[in-house]
């Protein structure tokens, strides 16, 4: 009787194939890294603390920080008109 090692072929062929997809995966990996989109970076220099209070202090920023504060709506009552309407004893 000889020995059968046909088990033995069938593991290395699915091991093969596995091995297979798995560096195509990697590859479809390397082209999706390399793919991707160029981005301009902006490197501000450091200024000092007397620049940073001067730019505080300055019409633009003071005026951007009235332009990003949040407006509430108002109702507005006429302080004589609410004094006579709790005279006549309206609400």
């Amino acid at each position: 009787m000889r020995p059968s090692f046909g088990y033995i072929d069938e593991k290395d062929a699915q091991q093969a194939k596995d091995a297979k997809a798995k560096s195509d995966d990697e590859e479809e990996e390397e082209e999706d890294i390399n793919d991707g989109k160029a981005i301009q970076v902006v490197i501000k220099k450091r200024e000092s603390e007397r620049a940073q209070a001067a730019r505080k202090r300055s019409h633009a920023y003071l005026q951007k920080q009235v332009d990003d504060d949040p407006w509430v709506p108002l109702t507005y009552y006429d302080f004589d008109v609410l004094c006579m309407r709790a005279w006549r004893g309206m609400s």
